[in-house]
């Protein structure tokens, strides 16, 4: 693969941030009609040139705990220096 086609992939990951490696390869595919498999892509592009990103998966905050942490946040105004 030349170096324009290495600029193209990455243009692809970037566009679609979300997308896994396996995706990534069906659009290459149909877009170039050039084959190149799924962990050939992880090392081109993934992790030499946007590193390896892992989804957070985080419990959503609510009310009553984004109160908790404003409360938890503005203690420390009413200190005083010492």
């Amino acid at each position: 693969m030349s170096a324009c086609h290495d600029r193209h992939l990455l243009r692809m990951a970037m566009n679609d941030r979300t997308a896994s490696s396996r995706q990534l390869e069906a659009l290459w595919s149909t877009a170039t009609s050039v084959l190149m498999s799924a962990s050939s892509i992880r090392r081109r592009v993934l992790h030499r040139e946007l590193c390896a990103r892992l989804r957070l998966y985080r419990i959503p905050l609510t009310a009553n705990h984004r109160r908790l942490r404003r409360q938890w946040a503005h203690k420390p105004r009413a200190w005083q220096a010492d």
